[in-house]
């Protein structure tokens, strides 16, 4: 059995294994589920889950929320399950262990009304790819690429179903126009700097199906008054204790390693 270890976030609300020697999260998806907004009763699909975080993390914010979280590698998917059992969500997360590019809405009940995806960050052919399976699949596009996932998300979504991901800053115009080119209208965008004085590193981005255009464009989102010291938004999204775990700049930018 793969050995795994323990993190608590929301103040103890939850607690959350992840394989000691996989991949493991950084803040990315405590920021990406800050972002979403989903309503009490909604149905969201998290694609590529991973331990599950993501949506553990909607189904203990918004009341009544039902979530599919898909994982195609088998040690993740039971890894979410248990997480799920051990959090005592079963009633609201169902995980499914599926390629997502195969998905339809026949697996889910329906359509969703929201999709969330934290994604691979880089191209196949880019940079160092990580010898174990599991990084390498969360870092680069080993699985499924962009034009895949976001071709996914159509798919599952209704009409005027909500797209919300995160993603590196210098392949926005890529993101935003393979959205567009599926129906998919960027309505939310939103900056997030390791450093006021920092370039992007990061977005946040909202999309909507089949949607007017009209795209806001957010205050950007700071994530450090000086190295090390977390800004005040950022200590609201990721509660005091999570700096216990996340303790430098270079932990909220844990898939470039």
């Amino acid at each position: 059995m793969t050995a795994c270890t323990p993190n608590s976030l929301l103040k103890g609300q939850l607690q959350i294994y992840q394989h000691k020697k996989g991949y493991r999260f950084s803040i990315d998806p405590l920021l990406l589920a800050d972002h979403a907004q989903p309503r009490p009763g909604e149905h969201f699909v998290d694609l590529g889950t991973g331990c599950g975080v993501l949506a553990l993390l909607l189904a203990t914010q918004t009341p009544q929320i039902r979530v599919t979280a898909v994982e195609l590698q088998s040690d993740l998917a039971s890894l979410a399950r248990n997480n799920v059992i051990a959090n005592n969500l079963q009633h609201c997360i169902h995980i499914i262990e599926k390629d997502m590019r195969l998905l339809s809405q026949r697996d889910l009940g329906g359509p969703a009304d929201g999709v969330i995806i934290n994604p691979p960050y880089f191209k196949y052919h880019s940079g160092r790819l990580n010898p174990l399976n599991e990084k390498a699949a969360a870092r680069h596009e080993i699985t499924i690429d962009l034009p895949g996932w976001v071709l996914t998300a159509r798919k599952l979504l209704k009409k005027s179903g909500r797209l919300y991901c995160i993603f590196p800053a210098d392949r926005m115009a890529e993101l935003l126009s393979t959205m567009a080119n599926n129906r998919i209208t960027p309505k939310y965008l939103r900056c997030v700097h390791s450093l006021a004085k920092n370039q992007a590193r990061l977005i946040l981005v909202e999309g909507r199906m089949e949607a007017r255009h009209g795209l806001t464009v957010a205050p950007p989102l700071v994530l450090y008054k000086n190295p090390g010291e977390y800004s005040d938004e950022a200590l609201r999204i990721l509660w005091p204790e999570n700096q216990l775990f996340f303790k430098s700049p270079v932990d909220s930018q844990n898939k470039n390693e």
